[in-house]
């Protein structure tokens, strides 16, 4: 598992590489393991209001946290050796959602 430094939401990731890209987002509330109980888009996913602070690739799963912010907007983005989602998503764009095997994250704004 690798995960930003906590207070911080993965903003953007590489396929295959172990690269995120982090943004401080404030103290988190709440935050869990998602292991593929929450699913959108065919992906692992967030529950709504979260955001991916941290993922391990190959297991699948993902380290989900929230500041009580907003999320909203969420959108899906082609996944290549270094994805922002800061160029897709209104506000501060934050990694929602994950798929490994069609190489996609989703993408959504907090406020």
């Amino acid at each position: 598992m690798h995960s930003c430094p906590s207070a911080y939401a993965m903003t953007g990731a590489g396929m295959g590489n172990n690269l995120f890209q982090c943004t401080y987002v404030g103290p988190y509330m709440t935050a869990y393991f998602e292991t593929g109980g929450t699913q959108r888009n065919l992906s692992i996913a967030c529950q709504p209001g979260y955001f991916v602070a941290g993922m391990h690739e190959v297991s699948n799963v993902l380290y989900c946290a929230s500041t009580g912010r907003i999320t909203y907007s969420e959108q899906v983005v082609g996944v290549g050796p270094m994805t922002s989602c800061g160029a897709v998503a209104y506000g501060l764009g934050v990694v929602t959602g994950w798929n490994r095997m069609r190489e996609f994250m989703m993408c959504a704004g907090i406020r």
